[in-house]
């Protein structure tokens, strides 16, 4: 009982942390921009891995952020060579630091938007987290609302 007050204490917490973020965004000039870019990304991933393990567990979580970090990494990079799939564009210095030309937070935004994508596809779905429906229907719909 009280691992799962602490664990709704800090989704709080990060919450309030999230609307700090967009808050900042209103003093462009005054806040340093990759602290609002650090408060846009770090608070929605660690809102995932808390809430992911009281969802899906530690082993689910795991997986659902490992292919998140994977696959978006992996399309980033291959739009940033390449061209293919986003066509041709690149990073400021404004996101910190980058590894191959992207930016490592842009990397872990995909955890935070990722996950809350996941949950709306399945409130969209009706279906239990674990069941076959949310594992088949829910992912083509989170595609759609991530990149919505």
């Amino acid at each position: 009982m009280a691992e799962r007050r602490a664990a709704r204490s800090a989704l709080i917490v990060l919450l309030l942390l999230y609307v700090v973020a967009r808050l900042l965004q209103i003093f462009p000039t005054q806040i340093p921009a990759l602290l609002t870019v650090v408060l846009h990304v770090l608070p929605p991933a660690l809102f995932a891995f808390i809430d992911g393990r009281r969802v899906y567990g530690m082993r689910g979580i795991i997986v659902f952020m490992a292919l998140c970090l994977g696959v978006g990494s992996f399309l980033e990079s291959l739009s940033l060579s390449t061209g293919f799939p986003f066509g041709h564009y690149f990073f400021t210095g404004v996101m910190g630091p980058k590894l191959l030309q992207l930016p490592i937070l842009l990397a872990l935004a995909y955890v935070g938007v990722g996950y809350l994508a996941w949950i709306v596809a399945t409130l969209v779905v009706g279906a239990p987290p674990r069941s076959r429906a949310a594992l088949f229907v829910a992912p083509c719909i989170a595609a759609v609302v991530m990149t919505a």
